[in-house]
């Protein structure tokens, strides 16, 4: 099973419509738990992490909220996004899919779900402390290292698994 922390860095509805693209996955049997690193004291951001059973961290540190945020997590793999992105219909079978080319034998670190026509792996992790420009899955060890290293540039990311097209940016619509 897999974690989810959201990040939401500026209060708006987004937040709401990215924990209802989660549903899918703790259906699927494959999302155990999810914490909101929220750096805005959000009421609603309270209000949704109470309702929906999630932690709710606030840090106005980034890295210490990355950190907090991950601890509060059961999951050996962690699906990090921005509140108003949200994976779409079938994502879970990409998520699975990737664990299976693990099991395989293959050398998977991570996997990025991203919007089709979407940059890099390199791209998507620029700001990755702040606002990460997709939905990122990575080992628990990969988000602990990165947050304690100078940038996230220092973590590896050889083994990544790029999947286009199960991202949508609910802000946009």
């Amino acid at each position: 099973m897999i974690s989810a922390l959201i990040v939401h860095e500026r209060p708006e509805p987004a937040l709401a419509l990215t924990l209802s693209r989660l549903v899918e996955g703790v259906l699927d049997g494959l999302l155990s738990d999810v914490a909101i690193l929220d750096g805005t004291c959000d009421p609603l951001a309270e209000k949704l992490a109470d309702e929906g059973g999630c932690a709710l961290v606030r840090e106005s540190d980034a890295r210490a909220g990355w950190r907090a945020g991950v601890a509060a997590l059961r999951g050996e793999w962690i699906m990090t996004m921005r509140a108003g992105l949200a994976p779409t219909h079938g994502w879970t079978g990409a998520v699975r899919e990737a664990f299976a080319l693990a099991a395989a034998g293959r050398n998977i670190e991570g996997v990025a779900l991203r919007a089709a026509g979407g940059s890099g792996v390199l791209g998507l992790a620029k700001r990755w402390f702040s606002a990460p420009p997709a939905v990122l899955l990575a080992p628990r060890a990969t988000l602990l290292a990165a947050a304690s290293a100078q940038a996230f540039e220092a973590a590896p990311r050889r083994g990544w698994r790029v999947v286009d097209g199960h991202v949508v940016d609910e802000r946009a619509q």
